[in-house]
This record gives C-alpha cells, structure tokens and sequence, in this order.
C-alpha cells in the first residue's frame, strides 16, 4: 500500500516540479494535487476519472463501515454482555442487535 502511495506522489512531484497547481491558482490544498493530476493527465480516458473517485470513495467507506463494525462487536461483548438481559439471548438476535447498532 505504501509502495502505491508513494509512487503516486513521486509522480505527481515530477509531473508538476516546473509549474505548481497551487501557485497557478489551480487548485486550493495540498491534498487536492492527486485528483487534479487525474484530471489533468487522464482526462482523455472518457470515464477514468468518474472511477478513481469512485474507488477513493469506495475505499474511505470501507474503512469506515469496518471500524464502525468492529467498535460495535467491541461494545456488545465488553459492555452488553456484562448484563445477564443480554447473555441469555441467541446468536441470531445478537446479530439483529449488533445490525441495528451499527
């Protein structure tokens, strides 16, 4: 992940080392360089730009359905299951319940 992550800035600093984006007014942020340089050099692909978005988005909720899932399993076992309402339940309906929380 870091070898990807990397290579993208290194091409982005070599792309944009005579001209910068941001002293041009071309973009606002640092963090705005990646998408802009899509944009910019990949633009004639009708549609690849659309995708990379989409994959980035796709990415950042990912991650975050995964943390929300995780925080959830966290507190159903550290927190519900201390009370004996909650341990006399099945595997099904912890389920449901754990759905419903997250």
């Amino acid at each position: 992940m870091y070898v990807l992550t990397f290579s993208c800035g290194l091409v982005a600093y070599s792309t944009y080392a005579g001209c910068d984006p941001m002293a041009l007014g071309l973009i606002k942020k640092k963090d705005q360089i990646l998408p802009y340089f899509v944009i910019d050099k990949l633009s004639f692909v009708p549609g690849l730009p659309g995708l990379f978005i989409a994959a980035v988005i796709g990415g950042a909720l990912s991650t975050l359905s995964s943390y929300i899932n995780s925080c959830v399993a966290m507190m159903w076992k550290d927190v519900c299951l201390k009370f004996a309402f909650f341990r006399n339940f099945s595997d099904r309906y912890a389920t449901l319940i754990n759905k419903i929380l997250c």
